[in-house]
């Protein structure tokens, strides 16, 4: 399924998307500004477009919350998708590769595990706060609550990373 989404988060400088199935993050606030000439950087603060779960949410620099494909910011993202795209994927050329220089260790590898499961709980404390169904059960979101609990232990069980056990993944 090509589910397509745009989040910005003004406060957190996180801009990322999903377009025509590829995931995209953007270095910086600016990086983003500046590519896709997004015209909303005085006014918004944080917005979700997911066209495919009717989820059109902004909240501007008052805190106050408004809803609606009507808005201007979600007309404006749904008119300029690809140009969004286009500056994804040219803000992901533009960086520098790195090769790690570093031995993986138990806490890095926990902490990438945590990191792969940090979407479960932005999206649920989203979906709780402009009040729409969860798209998780409640029941799965607690198991990941303690896959997340037990990654956290983890370092206070191994000392080596060929040695650990790791708790399994309820979202795989």
């Amino acid at each position: 399924m090509q589910h397509t989404y745009v989040n910005l988060d003004f406060y957190n400088n996180n801009f990322s998307c999903k377009i025509n199935g590829n995931i995209y993050v953007f270095l910086s606030e600016q990086s983003f500004i500046e590519k896709t000439n997004f015209p909303f950087t005085e006014t918004l603060r944080i917005c979700s477009y997911e066209p495919e779960r009717n989820i059109f949410n902004v909240e501007d620099v008052g805190g106050v919350g408004k809803s609606g494909p009507e808005l201007p910011e979600m007309v404006w993202i749904t008119n300029n998708l690809a140009n969004i795209e286009a500056a994804a994927i040219r803000d992901a050329s533009e960086r520098e590769v790195i090769v790690p220089s570093f031995v993986p260790t138990i806490r890095t590898e926990r902490d990438h595990r945590l990191f792969l499961t940090d979407w479960v709980l932005t999206r649920w404390q989203e979906e709780t706060t402009i009040n729409v169904p969860h798209s998780m059960t409640e029941q799965k979101f607690a198991e990941v609550l303690m896959y997340r609990q037990a990654l956290r232990n983890i370092t206070n069980t191994y000392t080596s990373l060929d040695d650990v056990v790791w708790p399994t993944n309820p979202l795989e």
